[in-house]
């Protein structure tokens, strides 16, 4: 996807910053999702993928602070990613 070209498009950001994260390159996935939101800052999928990998790194705040975000962009607490997110924080507090 690199190799298209359109490496500031948040699909595209976020895509590359997912399949980094599914390899367990954290730090080359969180620059990639904030590569995405520097583009798009209420993009709902890097969000989501950030919250999680937040999460995964035990930096519950910063998960937090996503889901917030999430929140903010879908104006209420039922879209799909804001319910990802919180259910992971939650399982993490256990």
């Amino acid at each position: 996807m690199k190799a298209l070209g359109y490496d500031d498009h948040p699909d595209i950001a976020s895509a590359v910053g997912y399949a980094n994260a599914r390899l367990g390159r954290f730090a080359e996935a969180r620059k990639w999702y904030d590569r995405a939101l520097a583009a798009d800052p209420g993009h709902l999928a890097t969000l989501n993928y950030s919250g999680a990998l937040h999460v995964a790194q035990g930096e519950l705040d910063q998960a937090r602070a996503d889901l917030a975000r999430i929140k903010t962009v879908c104006g209420n607490m039922t879209c799909p990613e804001y319910q990802q997110v919180e259910r992971l924080i939650a399982t993490k507090n256990q």
